[in-house]
């Protein structure tokens, strides 16, 4: 059982919202890096739903996530900008493009 847990391949998820200039870049860097079809050893969800207040809970307390958004709520400001969550790593990049990306690359280098 343990060994089918070992196989599972994590996940990144992109709250996108699709205004934003920030969100689109990111989401194009998706689309083209990251196919459905992919080969890496990790799936990239794009979504255009706010996280849930179970997500948002995670969010929070992951690594990357500025002080003035730890005690955002839900209908605050983190539903309307581009989020983007190493679900695995607890990583979390909030409207911040450079730092997405960052994050995507560290995944692909973990998965080589």
């Amino acid at each position: 059982m343990l060994r089918s847990f070992q196989n599972l391949k994590g996940t990144v998820t992109l709250f996108h919202v699709p205004t934003s200039i920030i969100s689109k870049n990111i989401a194009a860097v998706i689309k083209q890096k990251y196919p459905v079809q992919s080969t890496h050893n990790f799936n990239v969800e794009v979504t255009e739903s706010r996280p849930t207040t179970d997500q948002l809970s995670i969010i929070r307390s992951s690594k990357g996530v500025p002080a003035e958004f730890k005690e955002e709520t839900s209908s605050g400001v983190l539903g309307k900008v581009p989020i983007l969550v190493d679900w695995d790593n607890g990583k979390v990049a909030i409207d911040n493009e450079a730092q997405a990306l960052k994050i995507l690359s560290d995944k692909d280098n973990e998965s080589n």
